[in-house]
């Protein structure tokens, strides 16, 4: 795989994402997405886009994101670059 994540695959951070929701909601069966969206400090419409794929997150949101959830060094550095990755295709186009 390049260094820049594929256009048809989800980019590491909303993996990650849906998958730290998924494990909360494991633990708490009546945990939702406003609650998640809280604990990051984030507007509840700004996380369903995110992980519906209709926006990415910005700098700033990533900062939060990365300030609420337990997160170890090669897993953040895999999100910071996914989410880079991710708008440098947007800006730059992809084939």
């Amino acid at each position: 795989m390049s260094h820049l994540e594929k256009k048809s695959e989800s980019p590491f951070f909303r993996e990650f994402l849906l998958q730290e929701l998924t494990r909360r909601k494991g633990v708490n069966r009546a945990y939702s997405l406003r609650a998640f969206a809280k604990a990051m400090n984030l507007n509840p419409a700004t996380l369903s886009q995110i992980l519906s794929g209709k926006a990415n997150p910005t700098l700033r949101t990533t900062k939060k994101i990365l300030e609420a959830i337990s997160i170890d060094s090669r897993n953040r550095r895999r999100f910071i670059h996914s989410v880079i990755a991710t708008e440098l295709q947007k800006v730059l186009g992809s084939s």
